[in-house]
């Protein structure tokens, strides 16, 4: 709780928030995101901030400043990269995991808040459902309109907030770089011989 508070205080969180992690690129879909979440302000009332950790890509540098250009802007925190002691914080600081992608690889900033105990809501795309399966909720990520609904579900209903929660964090033990490199390494020895 107390590194939780500094962590607030350092990047200036004083509202419950959602949290986004990845570098600012055009796949990511971080301004479709930025604008379900401006509807999802004003439509539903609710007093949330979203901070958006990570780089920005020097390839797109005009994310950020479209971001800052809609009306949720106030309710934006855009901290850049933080290091590893500081990102596990404002995980468990956070409310929930957001990401709106058009498409990945893999998704492994969503593993790492499923295991911080996050429920996640994310772009209902192939990659996300195999990977995070029940331990998320789904949203058309062209759809400003179904990502407030949403988050809506997850800041309304207690009890659904507390399901998808507990179905991330079982959900994240299937995932480890031990077994990651267990798997890994059977690949390896199979091609060999």
């Amino acid at each position: 709780e107390k590194q939780i508070a500094q962590a607030r205080q350092k990047y200036f969180l004083n509202k419950p928030y959602f949290i986004f992690v990845g570098s600012l690129q055009r796949n990511k879909n971080i301004p479709g995101l930025c604008k379900g979440f401006g509807v999802f302000l004003k439509k539903y009332g609710h007093n949330f901030d979203l901070v958006i950790v990570g780089k920005v890509d020097p390839h797109y540098p005009d994310i950020k400043h479209e971001c800052l250009a809609l009306p949720a802007a106030e309710n934006l925190g855009f901290p850049g990269p933080v290091v590893d002691a500081d990102l596990n914080v404002l995980y468990q600081g956070a409310y929930a995991f957001v990401l709106a992608s058009m498409f990945e690889g893999f998704g492994l900033p969503g593993i790492e808040a499923m295991g911080s105990g996050l429920p996640l809501a994310v772009s209902n795309i192939p990659v996300f459902n195999e990977i995070y399966e029940n331990g998320a909720i789904y949203f058309d990520p062209q759809d400003p309109e179904n990502i407030a609904q949403c988050l809506n579900l997850l800041a309304q209903d207690r009890l659904y907030y507390m399901q998808v929660k507990a179905k991330a964090l079982q959900r994240s033990k299937m995932f480890s770089w031990e077994k990651c490199a267990d798997e890994t390494l059977k690949i390896y020895k199979s091609i060999v011989g």
